[in-house]
């Protein structure tokens, strides 16, 4: 028999890290319409953790499988015939050269599934990794022109806006040195407490 995520229906849940996979004796269970060298899959559902810019691949497989193809679909439901997805890739690792690897815009509203396969029907076994980069949020403070007299601490109001658009709001100490860039620390906030932000 066939792996246990052979099919599309008993996608593998993943989060974001590194997954051993092996598509020995695995079936074509998904459409190849996006790219015709698709075969022998095994899938992947894939929930981020947070919006941002995902990385999937399998470079530095240390597995027997090196030539790998992926292609990502919408995670509501299995793709059909000639569904070509949302991003796929072959060959676009540098290490081994036939390694897979893309990267591409996630929500962590949304799921994703993921089709990993040999090339033209190679089987073996290898890791796949899912990488996820977090845009930093953004702090706003108002616009202020410190000098000499400001020299050590400066209460001020601040807003910080995440890559959803949700903002919180509290006191920043604005720490002024003579030499150096003002250093700020968050004091209080109206969610739970906000990082620390340096120069």
């Amino acid at each position: 028999s066939g792996p246990a995520n052979d099919a599309c229906a008993n996608a593998e849940a993943v989060g974001e890290g590194t997954f051993a996979f092996d598509n020995t004796g695995a079936s074509t269970d998904g459409p190849n319409a996006a790219d015709s060298n698709m075969s022998a899959d095994v899938w992947f559902l894939y929930t981020p953790s947070a919006d941002g810019e995902a990385t999937i691949g399998t470079c530095g497989n240390p597995g027997s499988l090196d030539d790998t193809v992926i292609i990502v679909y919408d995670g509501s439901s299995c793709p059909g015939g000639g569904d070509t997805g949302l991003a796929s890739d072959d060959d676009g690792c540098t290490s081994p050269n036939f390694g897979s690897t893309l990267t591409m815009s996630v929500s962590a509203a949304n799921t994703y599934l993921i089709q990993l396969g040999g090339w033209n029907g190679a089987q073996g076994d290898g890791e796949m990794y899912i990488e996820l980069d977090v845009p930093m949020p953004t702090m706003f403070i108002p616009e202020y022109q410190f000098d000499c007299d400001d020299t050590g601490n400066n209460l001020m109001f601040v807003s910080v806006e995440d890559v959803n658009g949700n903002t919180s709001y509290g006191m920043a100490n604005i720490a002024v040195y003579d030499t150096t860039a003002p250093v700020v620390n968050i004091l209080t906030s109206a969610r739970p407490p906000l990082a620390s932000y340096g120069p």
